[in-house]
């Protein structure tokens, strides 16, 4: 179980996670995010081969799209950490993903940080985020979202180019939503971030 708070313009929000899992293989068992923002009480949940819900709704909340860069919608986090090799890492990606196509960018639609690695990974979800880009948390960040989004067709891979198929506690996370072109998107993805994003577990 993970608690978060969330500050976001004075107004507190709170945030419960929690995720069975057998062992490290969270795809197994079941997760939960409930985040309360004072006027909505969100509640995403998954339970394996039973889908994924917001409130009672099976998730995605629309049907997905075929995935491209020019039309993602990213959600990234800057972390706590914000110096040495890894937040260079993180800088140069976000500023590839940014630039235009004939700087060799990907030129995508837009960038969104929500504050917590559960409420962006099942934003994912959702189908109102593309996809998510993070180093540094860990595996409680994680875990509740990561059955969420794989109940909803979605997919997480290792933040780090090639890395298909992440542990738990790898720190270093690519959430990406259900549609068509997901491996070539997240291939596409992954040509934007020069070196890998390395954390002590």
């Amino acid at each position: 179980m993970s608690t978060s708070n969330i500050d976001l313009v004075e107004i507190k929000n709170f945030l419960v996670e929690i995720a069975q899992t057998a062992g490290k293989l969270i795809r197994e068992k079941s997760g939960k995010v409930n985040f309360d923002d004072k006027k909505n009480d969100l509640l995403y949940t998954g339970v394996k081969g039973h889908g994924s819900f917001l409130n009672g709704e099976k998730l995605p909340l629309r049907p997905s799209a075929a995935l491209t860069l020019q039309s993602a919608l990213v959600a990234i986090e800057w972390g706590s950490d914000r110096s040495g090799n890894n937040f260079k890492i993180k800088t140069d990606a976000f500023t590839s993903l940014a630039a235009e196509t004939k700087d060799g960018g990907a030129f995508a639609h837009g960038f969104r940080s929500l504050g917590s690695a559960a409420l962006n990974i099942c934003g994912v979800a959702t189908g109102s985020l593309d996809c998510y880009w993070e180093g540094g948390c860990y595996a409680w960040d994680v875990c509740a979202g990561w059955i969420v989004l794989s109940e909803a067709g979605g997919r997480i891979v290792g933040g780090n180019p090639g890395d298909w198929d992440t542990p738990l506690d790898s720190r270093v996370y690519l959430a990406v939503r259900g549609g068509e072109g997901q491996e070539q998107f997240i291939k596409d993805f992954w040509s934007h971030v020069k070196g890998n994003l390395e954390y002590e577990h």
